[in-house]
């Protein structure tokens, strides 16, 4: 609930204290002036009249503003949403020799419309945080040890941190307030974590040997990372320990997680040619779908019934629907004659926010494939040419831009997802594998 509690002109001299520190105005009486049509106060009350410090969030000592000139006082708006108040000052004229006197001078009354919308302005601006948002990109460059940042309003890199050997999966919670790389190349396996604000490295840890895409808990607070071991590795984020691991066999490669965090789950390659489900609450295998060969890249549908997955032998992908716990569609790629005659595989799926496409890599045929995903079976609607080897794929949060690797490249690729053409090329680092659309608040 919001309210203004008084419009006044306070004395001011270089020697008396802001009024502000020590008085707080009267509330408006609610008295009309039938006159003028302004609420009249009925003066001041004593601090103590006002929230006390358990219910106030604000400061209680206002900083004194600077002297004013002659003829000219400080003209104090209360403004109170929630449990913060504020005050507002500007500058009025009026006779400073009554104010060398001590009287307290009543200031023209401001209209009481112009007060309301004063308090909804300033109300909002005090309670809601900051709309102010950077958007970013971040590119893992495989064939490196650094990270490229992207800014999104003009798709230029701005900066790149280094991070370690090889770095692969890259995610952030849904807060979007740090993210985790995992370096895949050194002598042990790492979990790094960055600062998006600053695009430094704030921590670091050990982990199981060359971890690959991992995901996270939309809280942030568990990472699931599969490494090299046979074994996913259960992260407690604000930690920095393991807690859990969860065998698959296989090379666990890559994890996806459900939107409401309930769920993870993880793909390994090999002979296991199975996804398993795994309940975070008790860091179990509830479940498993078997797909048709070596699981590659998979992507969840939001409102996790379906799961897409890529496979050893398929340009395409398999569809499986989760509560069965099955494979309803095996969706091939349509390719032309030349495109036939060339060994490729798809690497890189999602699911556009929209829900009603799914995009996919098709890396040696150097094309994205698109699937319309509103009918009874999924069905392909647009070829893009990238001019060079395709990796991953990922999304803006509004969905209207689809940013791929282009890996033989050293670039990354913005498609405007309406008109399915490319609209900027971005250069990355070397090998650029795994990307990332992260909205910054302002701090």
């Amino acid at each position: 609930m919001m309210s203004v509690t008084g419009f006044y002109a306070a004395p001011m001299n270089a020697d008396a204290q802001y009024i502000c520190s020590r008085q707080v105005k009267a509330k408006m009486s609610g008295v009309k002036n039938q006159k003028s049509g302004h609420f009249v106060s009925r003066g001041w009350v004593p601090e103590p009249e006002f929230p006390t410090p358990r219910q106030y969030s604000g400061p209680r000592i206002l900083p004194r503003p600077p002297k004013p000139a002659n003829g000219v006082v400080a003209k104090n708006i209360y403004v109170t949403t929630g449990r913060r108040r504020i005050c507002y000052t500007r500058r009025i004229g009026c006779d400073q020799s009554k104010h060398d006197q001590g009287a307290h001078l009543m200031a023209r009354p401001l209209p009481l419309a112009f007060g309301i919308v004063l308090a909804l302005a300033f109300g909002a601006w005090a309670e809601e945080p900051s709309k102010n948002v950077r958007q970013k990109l971040y590119i893992t460059n495989s064939g490196g040890n650094d990270v490229t940042v992207v800014d999104l309003a003009t798709n230029k890199p701005i900066g790149s941190i280094v991070v370690g050997p090889h770095p692969h999966g890259i995610v952030a919670p849904k807060s979007q307030d740090f993210l985790l790389v995992t370096i895949e190349g050194g002598k042990v396996g790492e979990l790094v974590w960055i600062d998006p604000h600053t695009d430094k490295v704030i921590e670091r840890m050990e982990c199981g040997p060359a971890p690959n895409a991992l995901a996270i808990t939309p809280d942030g607070k568990f990472a699931y990372v599969p490494c090299s071991n046979g074994y996913f590795e259960v992260i407690d984020v604000a930690n920095r320990k393991i807690v859990e691991r969860i065998r698959t066999g296989g090379r666990p490669h890559n994890t996806a997680c459900s939107a409401d965090g309930k769920h993870m789950y993880l793909a390994p390659m090999g002979d296991v040619k199975k996804v398993l489900i795994a309940e975070t609450s008790t860091r179990k295998v509830i479940g498993e779908i078997p797909f048709s060969n070596v699981v590659r890249p998979i992507a969840l549908s939001a409102n996790e019934k379906y799961l897409f997955a890529q496979v050893d032998g398929l340009i395409g992908f398999e569809m499986a629907e989760i509560a069965g716990r099955k494979v309803i569609h095996r969706v091939a790629d349509t390719l032309t004659d030349d495109q036939k005659k060339i060994p490729s595989r798809s690497h890189g799926l999602g699911v556009r926010p929209d829900q009603k496409e799914l995009w996919e890599c098709d890396l040696a045929h150097s094309e994205v494939h698109v699937f319309d995903l509103t009918g009874a079976e999924p069905k392909q609607t647009a070829a893009i040419p990238m001019g060079g080897h395709v990796y991953w794929l990922t999304f803006s949060a509004d969905g209207k831009f689809c940013y791929v690797s282009v890996l033989s490249k050293n670039e990354a690729a913005v498609v405007d997802t309406a008109t399915k053409q490319i609209v900027a090329r971005i250069p990355a680092g070397r090998e650029p594998k795994r990307l990332l659309a992260v909205t910054v608040p302002e701090r």
